[in-house]
């Protein structure tokens, strides 16, 4: 035990290489920024989905919601989701501010989270990464189902499905 908490304490905060972070989200709550995004169109509301990538953490090549781990190098919500739009959303046009709609306390694949559940409207998506929040797509990461739903009805209630 020693040996592992003097090697922890070498570590930077900020990211960690992918091992390391799955050992450690393990055995802690990873506290994410999750951002659904929602684009009105003449055939209604659709919902952006991406596919995780091979190095992802489990669940690779599904659809999800973009999401990141708040990082002990994140000085605010606000460079948290920076990064996020950075990293993962640089390809679609976001014209909302990312609007709070609930907290989600959760299993997941690397242990429990607790999830920050925003969505946000944007204007403009690549067609593949749009689908009907109504009739989701079976490769759709399955703890991810109810938080799209939910972040669906609460951008409904916001939003007419008309345009």
């Amino acid at each position: 035990m020693k040996i592992a908490i003097e090697e922890l304490s070498k570590l930077s905060p900020g990211f960690l290489p992918k091992k390391m972070f799955e050992a450690i989200a393990r055995i802690v709550v990873t506290p994410t920024f999750v951002v659904i995004p929602f684009m009105k169109t003449k055939n209604g509301t659709k919902v952006c989905l991406k596919r995780r990538d091979e190095n992802a953490s489990g669940d690779t090549n599904l659809l999800h919601p973009t999401g990141t781990i708040i990082l002990a190098t994140d000085n605010t919500l606000d460079d948290t989701y920076r990064r996020l739009v950075k990293d993962e959303l640089s390809d679609i046009n976001i014209i909302s501010e990312p609007i709070l709609c609930e907290i989600v306390f959760a299993e997941i694949l690397r242990g429990k989270e607790i999830a920050l559940l925003h969505y946000a409207e944007i204007d403009s998506a690549s067609p593949e990464d749009l689908y009907d929040p109504k009739n989701l797509p079976s490769d759709v990461v399955k703890t991810d189902i109810e938080r799209i739903e939910s972040a669906y009805k609460k951008f409904q209630m916001n939003k007419s499905d008309i345009l």
